[in-house]
């Protein structure tokens, strides 16, 4: 039974990664982006390429490492890891950890310019372009010099631990085994505008933000002693005492003997509005990788992902699928003759008229290259896509768009279908395609301005 005018599921987007590069691939529109990520300067974030060479990377890098830009582009990552580590082959290893994984992370010395060392937290992530090919790399570092010796004085005593912690940029809570708040380390002043007097003595919690509150479940495991030497990293919203917003990040660990465990806060506020800018930029290329940008409709491989993906549906659900092929006829006799510039008005004019008869979300028209477009059409016999063909090349019609070189005096098309079902005549999309196009032929031997199904 035809079902083209009853409704489908609308197509899945298709993602597109993105690489920022610091001149040639880097847009101007986007150069607020080199701004944020330049003004986080507690981390280093360099991108590399395949091979571990420096392509781009922020003030935090150059503050932290010592190096300027000038100095470092095009030179291997492995400058920064002591000689040890590099005979070891730790810089390399870190790349396909990376690459197994989606993500490696490691703590380690690194060597600054000068010689000198510095312990670091360091996070690496592939970065893929939208064929699965591999770009580089995205690497963060982060000195944690000061939290290593917080945690290491900890456990040699109390009073070591408290003279590093009151000098930390990060706010360090003991919390009692029964959620209370027994120090807070002088940094809550800047990090969340209370003293750290007015945060002693009162449950671990309130200030975080009503809405994250669920989602802190490793709080009660802490409280309960569950945790073992796991320490929990968690990021969420907290209140500030002006009422403001801010977004924090969160170590924890949990001390022996059941007094309790140790929290580590830092201010993550601005690598958060860098990671939503990040999602927005990638959503907004998302959409471009998937349109033709003369037609706006889907383009060539937008069309050929969501095929694949109907063929799946349709061999899973048992259901038809249609696909039409379409052509306009005598193009290239309406370029050379009207210009490109009235061409591309042409193909643009067509576009609409496809999409005016497309009347489902699941429906995808597309533009196949040059003057060729294509539909999809699910859950759709063969009866129903001839019913859309037959429509569309009407509509194509109704344009009356002027061209003498037609025997009808006005542009036309032509186009081809074919219709999958998979308890008939099981089948590959590139089957799909080949049938359709192969009915797109004979209505262009047939005369034009017409289609074969």
């Amino acid at each position: 039974m035809d079902q083209h005018a009853n409704g489908a599921a609308a197509m899945p987007a298709i993602v597109a990664p993105a690489i920022l590069r610091s001149d040639d691939a880097l847009p101007r529109s986007d150069a607020r982006l080199r701004l944020l990520v330049d003004g986080i300067q507690d981390y280093a974030i360099v991108l590399l390429d395949p091979i571990g060479r420096v392509v781009t990377w922020n003030r935090g890098a150059q503050c932290l490492k010592g190096y300027t830009e000038a100095e470092i582009l095009g030179r291997s990552m492995t400058v920064f890891y002591p000689p040890e580590a590099v005979a070891a082959g730790l810089p390399e290893r870190l790349l396909a950890q990376a690459m197994i994984h989606g993500r490696t992370e490691e703590e380690g010395w690194r060597v600054h310019k000068d010689g000198s060392r510095f312990f670091a937290e360091v996070v690496v992530r592939p970065i893929y372009d939208a064929d699965g090919r591999l770009l580089g790399f995205a690497q963060v570092t982060r000195n944690i010099f000061e939290r290593k010796q917080a945690e290491q004085s900890l456990r040699l005593s109390e009073a070591r631990y408290r003279l590093l912690a009151e000098h930390s940029t990060d706010v360090i809570m003991w919390v009692g085994p029964d959620g209370t708040r027994l120090y807070v380390s002088a940094a809550s002043r800047r990090l969340f505008g209370y003293e750290p007097a007015e945060l002693i003595g009162r449950p671990v919690g309130g200030l975080v933000h009503p809405d994250d509150r669920a989602a802190l479940p490793e709080m009660e495991l802490l409280r309960q002693g569950t945790l073992g030497d796991a320490v929990t990293e968690t990021t969420y919203r907290c209140i500030h005492k002006d009422g403001s917003v801010i977004w924090v990040e969160a170590f924890r660990r949990q001390l022996p003997d059941g007094h309790g465990y140790v929290a580590t806060i830092r201010d993550v506020s601005e690598r958060k509005r860098l990671q939503d800018q990040l999602t927005e930029t990638n959503r907004h290329l998302q959409h471009l990788a998937r349109r033709d940008e003369l037609t706006g409709l889907a383009n060539r491989r937008a069309f050929d992902e969501a095929i694949h993906t109907e063929v799946l549906r349709a061999t899973r659900d048992g259901t038809t699928l249609s696909v039409v092929l379409i052509d306009v006829d005598h193009f290239k006799q309406f370029n050379d003759r009207y210009g490109h510039p009235a061409g591309d008005d042409c193909l643009r004019a067509i576009a609409r008229a496809i999409e005016s008869v497309l009347c489902r979300p699941g429906d995808l028209a597309a533009r196949y290259g040059g003057e060729e477009f294509a539909m999809l059409l699910p859950n759709t016999a063969e009866a129903g896509a001839a019913t859309v063909a037959q429509r569309l090349l009407e509509a194509v019609r109704e344009l009356r768009i002027a061209h003498d070189g037609s025997p009808e005096l006005i542009v036309t098309i032509s186009a081809g279908l074919t219709t999958f079902w998979p308890r008939r005549c099981p089948g590959e999309p590139t089957e799909l395609v080949r049938r359709a196009d192969t009915q797109l032929y004979r209505a262009k031997q047939e005369g034009r301005n017409r289609f074969f199904a």
